[in-house]
């Protein structure tokens, strides 16, 4: 096989072909590692992923992974699949609007990668001390407007004591208020303690248990409404409670 590829490389540079030899250990992301990928099905099927709280983009697709069952199928394809480099790229940038990017990994191989494909993004790799304050400077505003940010959590229990009450059903108000509120108290404090994000599907949670105190104080749906717009707006999170929001 490698007589092979070395023939076709001679091939394409006479019909004016550029060819490249990949410093390697192995033919990665080629149907070569076919032997690889059927041991790595059995690995994988017997590990219990999560779905992810942030979107994971597949190499595979060059788009977000949608489940669980999606993450096995991607990571068993990429193995003998070309890397869709170019199209994450370009859908980071135009579907999610990233303009930053840092690399995590050794070296700053996928930094020029990344600004030689969007030459208007910027781009820095933690492996180069050069990089540092230039990316400080660039990421500190959206860190600090993101402290600054309102949480979904903390500003649902804000929305959900600022309602008016119009139920005087004690029994009712117990359960249908106080529990509920309590269990957002207790959310809240469990982020507040470990310094975590609330996950979309936490976030869903706490929307439900807002919308469940509303509904029992007989607060009317175009308040609801308003008050839904309300914490999803102040606190940058329209897509991921975009179903409370007609």
């Amino acid at each position: 096989d490698v007589e092979k590829l070395k023939a076709l490389g001679e091939q394409l540079k006479a019909e004016g072909g550029a060819v490249i030899p990949l410093r390697v250990s192995g033919a990665f992301h080629s149907p070569y590692m076919a032997p690889a990928a059927k041991e790595f099905t059995d690995v994988i099927n017997s590990i219990d992923l999560k779905k992810p709280s942030i979107a994971v983009i597949s190499n595979v697709t060059a788009k977000p992974h949608e489940d669980v069952a999606s993450i096995k199928t991607s990571l068993i394809a990429q193995i003998t699949s070309p890397v869709l480099w170019q199209d994450t790229l370009e859908f980071l940038s135009q579907e999610i609007a990233i303009d930053t990017f840092v690399e995590a990994g050794p070296k700053d191989v996928l930094k020029k990668l990344a600004t030689t494909t969007l030459p208007n993004v910027s781009a820095f790799a933690l492996d180069k001390q050069d990089d540092e304050k230039a990316m400080q400077d660039v990421l500190q505003p959206a860190i600090q407007a993101l402290k600054e940010r309102p949480t979904v959590l903390g500003k649902c229990m804000a929305v959900a004591v600022a309602t008016r009450n119009t139920n005087f059903d004690n029994d009712a108000y117990q359960q249908g208020v106080v529990q509920p509120y309590q269990k957002l108290k207790e959310m809240h404090e469990k982020h507040s303690a470990t310094g975590l994000m609330a996950t979309p599907d936490e976030m869903v949670s706490a929307m439900n248990l807002l919308q469940q105190i509303m509904d029992c104080k007989g607060v009317s749906d175009q308040e609801k409404q308003a008050r839904f717009r309300q914490v999803a707006e102040q606190t940058g999170c329209e897509k991921e409670l975009a179903a409370f929001i007609q």
